[in-house]
């Protein structure tokens, strides 16, 4: 960073560590709701129960969120869907019971 008179700022190593983990945890959550989505949209099509890639990320976003609105597409209806959303609910527990690195504070 400059701070206007040619002087590069340090970021200090905390606040590197922190954007990294919140860049790291947005990337996961990004990858389990296009996973989801796309998950529900190929199964759907592949059980003959299509629905729009709306109504499957929708689905995604509620299963993942544990909100429990119920099934609000055809395929999740199914033993196949209603394992898919067992398991994309299984992904998220997993991901947030990893441990976050602690730094040791400074003195």
């Amino acid at each position: 960073m400059d701070n206007g008179r040619g002087d590069r700022q340090v970021i200090p190593l905390e606040w590197r560590q922190l954007r990294q983990q919140i860049v790291r945890i947005g990337a996961v959550v990004s990858l389990l709701v296009v996973g989801g989505t796309v998950g529900y949209y190929l199964l759907g099509h592949w059980l003959g129960l299509p629905d729009t890639l709306i109504d499957c990320f929708y689905m995604t976003v509620i299963t993942l969120a544990t909100v429990g609105y119920g099934e609000v597409i055809k395929v999740a209806e199914t033993s196949q869907g209603r394992m898919f959303s067992a398991l994309l609910i299984l992904s998220v527990s997993a991901h947030s019971f990893m441990p976050f690195p602690v730094s040791p504070s400074s003195p």
